[in-house]
């Protein structure tokens, strides 16, 4: 009963003072409050405020190469693409790129002016001038659209050796080897390359032409680095007039509103020309719209094959020594 009797502050004292425990509930009570009220605003603080309105990040779209299609309808639609072809940067502008004015011809085994390369294309004997022995080299014979290898007067575009192309866009058509790959560089066939397996290709390209300006004045402007006297008129078996080099690796074929051109294309810094019977081939096919079918039959009658002289074409009469009237220099 004595316990804490002389010390005020003795727990048993202060648990029965009426006015310390009043005092030390309010206190209890004051910071219980400012508790609550820091917890509150603690809490607060850590809640992530609304979202202002944005406007969304679009990232750039490069465009694609392959065409996009969109529709609406349930029919799927299918989208068909086309093999591109790598160009020279030159065959990718308007000027036009000649081949070498002095470049040589690939070995010529039998000097029927067929390359070692041609013969394996129009199945002749590399070492007979004369494969279908009738009395025409075969150089000759492919220079007149004939079939080297075939017995007869035979058209070369019957032979299964050669392949007609007909481009309907712009209305013409010509011969080109059956073994060539032909591609387009652009769609419409504004610009073929007629490929050999051998890197070699011809490339025929078709241009918009004002009809007031001259061929003279055409040629300025897409070919300004080349001799335009360096020409010469040229026919086809159709009697196309035209303009060849002389070395017979560029032509030109023209219509009131479009010109036509026919190149030549060796292997870069190659020293030899393996297919020059060729482009003379397409060259002498070469026919515009309207014009009558591959090789008239006029000239698979009786007589002996064309023959050309100079810039215009004639029929020779029929050889009496046996030999071709036309020397391979000339074919």
């Amino acid at each position: 009963s004595d316990l804490g009797a002389h010390d005020q502050l003795h727990p048993v004292n202060l648990l029965t003072n009426r006015k310390f425990l009043l005092l030390a509930g309010g206190g209890v009570f004051v910071v219980a409050l400012i508790g609550s009220a820091v917890y509150y605003v603690f809490n607060a603080s850590r809640v992530a405020p609304a979202p202002a309105p944005q406007t969304p990040n679009v990232a750039a779209v490069t465009p694609s190469s392959e065409p996009v299609i969109e529709t609406t309808s349930s029919t799927p639609v299918t989208a068909t693409t086309t093999e591109s072809i790598t160009l020279p940067g030159a065959l990718q502008e308007t000027t036009l790129e000649f081949p070498p004015s002095i470049i040589g011809d690939g070995t010529d085994g039998d000097s029927d002016a067929l390359s070692d390369q041609e013969e394996i294309l129009f199945s002749t004997d590399p070492a007979v001038p004369d494969s279908d022995a009738d009395k025409y080299i075969d150089g000759h014979e492919v220079f007149n659209l004939y079939n080297p290898a075939g017995k007869e007067p035979m058209k070369l575009a019957d032979s299964g050796l050669v392949r007609e192309f007909t481009n309907q866009v712009f209305g013409y058509r010509l011969l080109y080897p059956s073994s060539w790959q032909m591609g387009a560089v652009q769609n419409d066939g504004a610009q073929l390359l007629f490929n050999s397996s051998g890197g070699e290709y011809v490339e025929l390209r078709v241009f918009d032409r004002d009809p007031n300006q001259s061929f003279a004045d055409w040629f300025a402007v897409h070919a300004p680095a080349e001799n335009f006297n360096a020409l010469v008129a040229f026919d086809s078996v159709f009697k196309q007039r035209g303009w060849r080099r002389t070395d017979y690796l560029v032509y030109f074929f023209d219509t009131p509103t479009r010109m036509y051109s026919l190149i030549y294309h060796p292997v870069p810094q190659a020293s030899l020309i393996n297919y020059r019977s060729v482009i003379k081939l397409m060259a002498r096919s070469f026919n515009l719209e309207n014009a009558p079918a591959v090789v008239p039959d006029r000239i698979i009658e009786d007589a002996p094959p064309i023959i050309e002289v100079s810039s215009t074409i004639s029929e020779q009469p029929p050889s009496t020594t046996g030999t071709s009237a036309t020397s391979s220099s000339e074919l």
